[in-house]
């Protein structure tokens, strides 16, 4: 009989109303009725009237503790709807959910009105940081750390440092003895995989101080923070695993497939990150892509890296522009990496780096003043300054690396997709007023020379502890068409071209991710055409020519990242269209190969599920801008792949280079 006695002041309290604030430490703070509609979990309010500020963010739990000093908790916690009910940390305290955070603050505002309850309180999260601010002496002067650039502070302050995770530099030599990098190395995965004699594959090293390009990189990616040495790292208490492949000399052997696969995969089991700042040449002529043993050793990178959710790929975007774009490079253009194009010190786009469909970010790669050259670790324990002029997508594409080290130790479970598509989604869209920022249905603004923006290590950090992981690869959805047609010569901007279409037909819920055009067409002049690949939502992709390349067209594989999200049922269009006049030719085979993810699969391991979907060709060929119909095309086909082969790859790895600015000026 005494139990109802006890209980009765429960069933004598008013119905609970709907709070709008709680009381957290003598402020009563509020919250937005609209995301309080919303929130299932977690409800964000913010200390002391700072919205918007990281420091002063805190959640609303859907949790509630409360201590009993007599009576039957169970039957408290039953009788206000609460379930989950568990014991607290200490003797008499209990801890029970509700159905949502305002409903949590509700419910403990009734039980303070229980005598049989001393106290209860909904659960609030809120900022807990390590007290550690890296005290390196160039820190003040690594301009491109700060808020307005990368952000790294605030990511810091919350306590992520790349701490766990580990960062490989596949480059030229490396400083083996610096004093900022030489705590990071991992010794045991060192490789140089040009050196012929086996017994000296773990020496990548060199104190040649003219060949600094690799132990730059390696110091904005993971120099050694909080030392009080020179300077800090983007993830500075992440490892590093140095591996040479790039000739540093005239007299280095050249590197072959063999040995770019050997240097790729060599981590793949043990590395978090890889970057990758080389590639073909960036003079608007060469041409190139990864062989069948490198192509085969970035799949096991995204396959088989990290325990099957695959390592993560950063490229440099190239410095050619603007007689150059990456959509001939197909490396950086790989759908398995992401490409990073590089922003100055005042945020806007730098002279030297290219753009173009692939191109996922930027990130800070500096210019040739007196103060926008970055600061970086140099052979010889030596430093850069400001402004010694050190700029190039060489080295935005570290800085990227080492965000992704943060968001990796801030959320291990990530896949390789699920990186790039959070760098993605979190990239602010620097000059957000020119006209060339394309937002696509799926809700993300992109730009040819920014992709989707500048890489922001607060936000993705913060995106990536919380974010639901993608859904499995599904099946590509694609097409083929089969001509011959001919391209109508010398329509630079305006008049005819060829027009290849496709009905795609995919499941409801199917979301790109790339989209890909293997394009056969035979050309005396592969730079004097422009493909455009057209989605149903209209959102464009430009695949400009280059006026430089004046060499004979081959078939290869144009990607595109900026159609991210969409939905990719209905009509898909590619333009073909000649700008220069004498030169004359044909489209012989298009296949259009669309990849993403279905909204309704399970939880990704990065892999390829069962998820199906193909695409059914109309193969229309229309000439513009009259709209006739000219001939028929073929049907339908399977996906196509990275790019066509090439005869001579040995020859061309030849052109392969470091990607510093040309302009760069050694200190």
């Amino acid at each position: 009989m005494l139990l109802p006695i006890l209980l009765a002041p429960l069933l004598t309290l008013p119905a609970a109303e709907k709070p709008e604030h709680v009381d957290y430490q003598g402020q009563s703070l509020r919250w937005s009725p609209a995301e309080a509609a919303v929130s299932r979990d977690r409800l964000t309010i913010w200390s002391r009237g700072r919205e918007g500020q990281p420091s002063a963010r805190m959640e609303v739990r859907r949790t509630v503790s409360f201590r009993v000093t007599h009576g039957d908790a169970q039957a408290i916690a039953h009788l206000l709807g609460l379930t989950g009910l568990r014991p607290g940390p200490v003797r008499g305290t209990w801890i029970a959910e509700a159905a949502t955070p305002v409903d949590a603050v509700a419910a403990a505002t009734r039980l303070r009105q229980v005598p049989q309850v001393a106290w209860a309180a909904p659960v609030v999260a809120h900022r807990l940081v390590p007290r550690v601010v890296p005290n390196d002496p160039l820190l003040a002067s690594e301009w491109h750390l700060g808020n307005g650039l990368l952000d790294c502070s605030s990511a810091w302050a919350d306590g992520w440092t790349g701490a766990g995770t580990t960062i490989t530099i596949i480059d030229t030599l490396f400083d083996e003895n610096h004093p900022d990098l030489t705590p990071a190395y991992n010794l045991t995965e060192a490789y140089d995989a040009l050196t012929p004699d086996i017994a000296f594959r773990s020496s990548p090293w060199t104190t040649n101080t003219a060949v600094d390009h690799a132990t730059f990189c390696a110091g904005l990616a993971a120099a050694r923070g909080n030392n009080g040495l020179g300077m800090s790292g983007v993830a500075w208490n992440a490892a590093l695993i140095p591996i040479r492949l790039i000739p540093a000399t005239r007299t280095d052997p050249l590197p072959a497939d063999s040995d770019e696969g050997e240097a790729i995969a060599h981590a793949a089991t043990t590395t978090d990150v890889v970057n990758c700042s080389w590639g073909p040449d960036d003079d608007g002529i060469t041409i190139a892509e990864p062989g069948p043993l490198a192509l085969a050793s970035l799949d096991t990178l995204v396959t088989s890296g990290r325990g099957g959710k695959g390592a993560v790929i950063t490229w440099a975007a190239g410095n050619g522009h603007p007689a150059d774009n990456l959509s001939f490079d197909g490396y950086a253009s790989n759908r398995r990496v992401m490409a990073i194009g590089a922003i100055t010190k005042n945020g806007t786009h730098a002279n030297y780096s290219e753009g173009g469909p692939a191109l996922l970010a930027v990130a800070p790669g500096g210019d040739t003043s007196s103060t926008g050259g970055l600061v970086g670790t140099l052979i010889g324990s030596r430093y850069t300054t400001a402004g010694d002029g050190f700029a190039g997508t060489s080295f935005a594409a570290p800085i990227a690396a080492g965000v992704v080290a943060l968001m990796l130790e801030a959320r291990p479970a990530l896949t390789w997709r699920d990186v790039r598509r959070l760098v993605a989604t979190t990239a602010i869209p620097p000059e957000p007023a020119l006209a060339a920022w394309q937002s696509t249905s799926g809700g993300h603004p992109w730009h040819p020379l920014y992709g989707f923006g500048r890489v922001d290590a607060w936000a993705a950090v913060q995106a990536a502890k919380t974010a639901t992981l993608l859904p499995a690869e599904a099946t590509p959805v694609s097409g083929s068409w089969t001509g011959p047609v001919a391209i109508p010569d010398n329509q630079p901007t305006t008049g005819a071209s060829v027009e290849l279409q496709w009905s795609i037909t995919a499941a409801n819920d199917y979301r790109i991710e790339w989209v890909e055009c293997a394009l056969d067409v035979s050309h005396p002049a592969q730079g004097d055409l422009d493909l455009t690949i057209i989605a149903p939502s209209g959102r464009t992709a430009l695949f400009a020519g280059r006026s430089l390349d004046t060499y004979a067209a081959i078939p290869w594989t144009y990607t595109a990242v900026g159609f991210l999200d969409e939905d990719p049922n209905g009509t898909w269009r590619a333009t073909i269209r000649d700008k220069r006049a004498t030169r004359t030719g044909q489209v012989q085979h298009a296949t259009l190969t669309i990849r993403g993810y279905r909204t309704g699969g399970a939880t990704s391991n990065g892999q390829t599920s069962g998820s199906t979907g193909q695409g059914a060709v109309v193969g229309t060929i229309v000439t513009t801008p009259s709209g006739s119909s000219v001939s028929g095309g073929g049907g339908g086909g399977s996906g196509c792949g990275s790019g066509s082969g090439l005869a001579a790859a040995a020859a061309l790895l030849a052109l392969v280079r470091l990607r510093r600015s040309a302009t760069a000026r050694r200190p």
